[in-house]
């Protein structure tokens, strides 16, 4: 990847808003308070989990590069040049998130702006506020022209289902009945961390005769089933908890964490960058897989089972999921993947064995709590089964392939320089 030298744009800088914004903990910083615009805007906009991954890796890959660029601690992971040395990072980190997401998500501009001045009113006066800006601007700029030909909107192949036995189709029948399934293109995307959207394929979906896949059908019928299942009353709610965007759930996850660790501004830039890019580029690889087995979902199985060649399989016309199927392939699992990526990360980064209480954006219950993060990933798998949308091989692999993305981001991007800075006056 080639990157232009670095030369101060001319600044166009706003009347400032008089209102200040007050992040919710004291010791939130700008990259904190930034994510949380980022999944602000994704609700805001009703953005799906797979756009939201793209759209999240370029914002915080962004972030990272101006703050890391300003006072190097940490490799780049894609501006390579050098930013002002007097700049204020805090005044970057906002520019540059600002930019990312006025850019993607245009609708939202308006109040992005108002974001981004008061965020801006916040930063001491005897900081060097409009070199910082210009810097994450500058940043910004490369990174989406960079991505700007990844393969989104237009790249991939359309799967419009197939009736033949095993091969996936839209709930509602082929089209025009049913619609194909969904973002093709992230299929293909240029991947963010790893060399190939290809890289940890996994091997594919268990043979309609075996027994690891009676086993599989066994288990989602029991429990998947809308009416008349085995599940607990905490499963149906573990079932629904999990179906809100997951992108933003972890990021939320990632901000409680951050704030409760006091962690310093250029290790929250850190952070959310291998966070997204990691999750980003876990959805890639596993819609590379979806698209390739393009296997059938448990709401055409479990009906068409007589079909199957597999005597230990029995058919269930009126079986019906308990949570809505979303509109692409059953292998792998998208949320396995998300959220075991997300899971290595964070793991590696606070430590597995960390206890924190999480929401569900979607769901009407009451925030759970884990001790660990593979704890959550876990449950994340089983909230597919339980509500009726996975076989347990796809969450499975699904989840493999999130942690060896997982593993490939944390051991080549982001690496410290020059040993950790104990110094550090990114706090308010």
């Amino acid at each position: 990847m080639n990157c232009r030298r670095f030369t101060t744009p001319p600044l166009a800088i706003v009347a400032l808003a008089l209102a200040v914004f007050t992040p919710a903990v004291s010791v939130a910083d700008e990259v904190t308070d930034w994510s949380q615009v980022l999944t602000s805007a994704l609700t805001a906009t009703a953005t799906s989990p797979q756009n939201s991954g793209r759209i999240a890796a370029i914002t915080q890959a962004a972030v990272f590069d101006a703050v890391n660029g300003i006072d190097r601690r940490y490799t780049p992971y894609f501006v390579t040049a050098a930013g002002p040395r007097k700049a204020s990072r805090r005044a970057a980190a906002v520019q540059a998130a600002y930019f990312v997401l006025k850019t993607l998500l245009p609708a939202q501009a308006p109040g992005l702006e108002r974001q981004r001045d008061s965020s801006i009113a916040t930063i001491k006066s005897e900081e060097p506020v409009d070199s910082g800006i210009a810097w994450g601007e500058f940043v910004a700029t490369e990174l989406l022209e960079e991505r700007s030909s990844d393969g989104f909107p237009a790249g991939g192949e359309p799967d419009n289902g197939s009736l033949d036995v095993g091969k996936w189709r839209p709930e509602a029948g082929l089209p025009p009945a049913g619609m194909p399934a969904v973002t093709p293109w992230l299929a293909v995307l240029t991947p963010f961390v790893m060399t190939s959207p290809n890289q940890f394929r996994p091997g594919g979906p268990p043979a309609l005769n075996s027994a690891a896949y009676a086993s599989d059908f066994e288990e989602v019928k029991r429990l998947g089933r809308a009416t008349g299942s085995t599940r607990t009353a905490d499963q149906t709610v573990i079932a629904f908890f999990w179906t809100d965007n997951t992108i933003s759930h972890w990021n939320r996850i990632a901000v409680t964490l951050a704030l409760e660790q006091r962690n310093r501004l250029s290790e929250n830039a850190r952070l959310f960058a291998l966070l997204n890019l990691a999750m980003a580029d876990a959805g890639i690889a596993v819609w590379d897989a979806k698209f390739e087995f393009r296997f059938w979902r448990p709401f055409s199985a479990i009906p068409l089972a007589g079909d199957d060649g597999n005597p230990a399989t029995a058919a269930d016309p009126a079986w019906t999921t308990l949570v809505l199927t979303p509109n692409h392939q059953e292998y792998p699992s998208g949320h396995g993947g998300l959220s075991g990526a997300a899971a290595h990360v964070l793991g590696r980064f606070f430590g597995d064995k960390t206890t924190f209480t999480h929401r569900s954006d979607t769901a009407p219950y009451a925030p759970r709590t884990h001790r660990r993060f593979s704890a959550a990933a876990d449950e994340a798998n089983n909230s597919r089964v339980y509500g009726g949308i996975h076989f347990r091989s796809a969450v499975r692999e699904g989840r493999l392939i999130g942690d060896n993305v997982g593993r490939l981001a944390m051991e080549t991007l982001m690496l410290p320089l020059h040993g950790d800075h104990g110094d550090d006056d990114d706090h308010h």
